[in-house]
């Protein structure tokens, strides 16, 4: 293989406890099941990919605490991508040739587009990014809230706080130019008739500055700006802000809530900097649906002893459960077509929201799910500023 494979370490594993609910379960005998990850370990998105082991490892330690897959212990064997869309490529390549059922990740829209026409036949896919584009009918399925739902919640917070006019600054690549298409879509909503985008900027992610976008931006007269970028083109757009001194809120896109991310950039981000997340991110006491306040409270107990608050690298934390719950229902030998199966028919409360695969086809979660945080620097940690579906509180 191509790729670099990375097993899960014993001593992270042993740092992890079991949730409230997993006390007394039998102990897991026997060869474990191996469900194969791709997370980007290195290269530019490895910001989030550390962190999306890591959830990978807390997943595993709870799912074997409460007797594996029937009394066997699961294993997840996690590929680094390398942030590079041909590694995934080679990857489902060699996963498909050894007839596994399901894969978990990645994370990049670019990965999850390039593996796609690979998937005709299974494995099945549970993809997290949420701008990807899923067929219905597909082996591919988004374990998050699709992007046009998470920029509706987003408007819905700015609007509800009185902006009404918006510039525009995304990448020139193939990933911004869909959210593009995305944004407009959402703004075309007979919800969003009094919005308007007043100036739109586009910059390469190599570019190392977008200082004169942003002096375009601060003489267009808008309200806010929406700066749907991840990483470090991302940071980019943070310093071009400060270069200019742009004072206006700032909407980033929702993979940038890891705590990685705004460390190293917390020097440099706006205090009215915004972005769209999960339920996953908050307390339990404040989440409605008892299903998901339950899922929440037993992500929570699992990174507690860590020192550590969930964030959006901890999506995987529902894939596997759902991956662990269709093998218990199907057995150590179950296929890509029965995982497909078990997911079309799919409703569940997880950590990230109460998906519903019949209603949400390839999707499971919509608006209704996300809401909308900052980053409080002094405390360091995100606070909810509205309500599920982004009705400012």
């Amino acid at each position: 293989m191509l790729t670099r494979v990375f097993r899960i370490a014993l001593v992270a594993l042993l740092l992890v406890p079991a949730s409230p609910t997993d006390a007394g379960a039998a102990a897991t005998s026997g060869a474990p099941i191996e469900i194969h990850a791709i997370a980007s370990l290195t290269g530019y998105a490895a910001f989030l990919g550390a962190g999306t082991a890591q959830a990978i490892t807390a997943a595993e330690t709870a799912l074997n605490a409460d007797g594996g897959v029937n009394g066997r212990p699961i294993k997840f064997v996690v590929h680094d991508d390398q942030s590079q869309a041909q590694q995934d490529v080679q990857i489902v390549n060699d996963l498909t040739a050894s007839h596994v059922p399901v894969i978990v990740g990645p994370g990049l829209v670019s990965a999850c587009g390039a593996m796609l026409p690979l998937l005709s036949n299974g494995p099945l896919d549970l993809c997290f990014s949420t701008g990807a584009h899923h067929p219905a009918g597909s082996y591919q399925f988004v374990m998050g809230v699709p992007s046009q739902d998470q920029i509706a919640a987003s408007l819905r917070y700015l609007r509800g706080r009185g902006l009404r006019k918006f510039a525009l600054i995304i990448p020139n690549d193939a990933t911004g130019q869909d959210a593009g298409r995305v944004i407009d879509s959402v703004m075309a909503l007979p919800e969003n008739k009094e919005l308007s985008i007043v100036d739109r900027q586009f910059f390469s992610p190599a570019d190392t500055s977008v200082s004169a976008q942003m002096a375009r931006i601060r003489n267009s007269g808008a309200q806010a700006l929406i700066a749907w970028a991840t990483g470090a083109p991302f940071g980019t757009i943070l310093h071009g802000i400060q270069d200019v001194g742009l004072d206006i809120p700032v909407l980033g896109g929702a993979g940038n809530v890891t705590y990685a991310t705004m460390a190293a950039y917390a020097a440099i981000l706006p205090p009215n900097t915004f972005f769209p997340t999960y339920p996953a991110l908050v307390v339990p006491e404040s989440i409605q649906n008892p299903g998901v306040r339950r899922a929440v409270a037993a992500l929570r107990a699992a990174y507690a002893p860590l020192g550590m608050e969930p964030d959006l690298a901890v999506i995987p934390w529902d894939a596997a459960h759902i991956i662990v719950a269709a093998y218990r229902k199907y057995g150590a030998a179950m296929t890509a077509a029965q995982m497909r199966e078990f997911m079309s028919s799919l409703k569940y409360a997880g950590a990230f929201g109460s998906f519903d695969y019949p209603a949400h086809v390839q999707g499971g979660l919509d608006t209704s799910t996300a809401l909308v945080v900052r980053y409080d620097k002094d405390k360091k940690a995100f606070e909810a500023v509205s309500k599920m579906g982004g009705e400012p509180r």
